[in-house]
């Protein structure tokens, strides 16, 4: 069944407090380990890249910026 974030949200109000810690902390545990799935993908292309000769790095600020629009 597809819900929408109003109706997820609905049905997390409903639930006692400790089912909603569960949900919640479940919901963080996914978000970090999408996080992770990113970093070991960024890591992974830039191996790739230096085994294709590209040397250029990119920025702290940029990396972070690329990773922001991923999630």
């Amino acid at each position: 069944m597809n819900m929408n974030a109003a109706q997820v949200i609905q049905e997390i109000d409903s639930m006692t407090e400790q089912d909603q810690g569960e949900v919640i902390a479940h919901l963080r545990q996914m978000e970090e380990d999408r996080y992770h799935q990113e970093q070991v993908k960024i890591a992974a292309q830039r191996l790739q890249d230096l085994e294709d000769g590209l040397e250029e790095e990119v920025p702290y600020e940029e990396a972070m910026e690329m990773l922001r629009s991923r999630l």
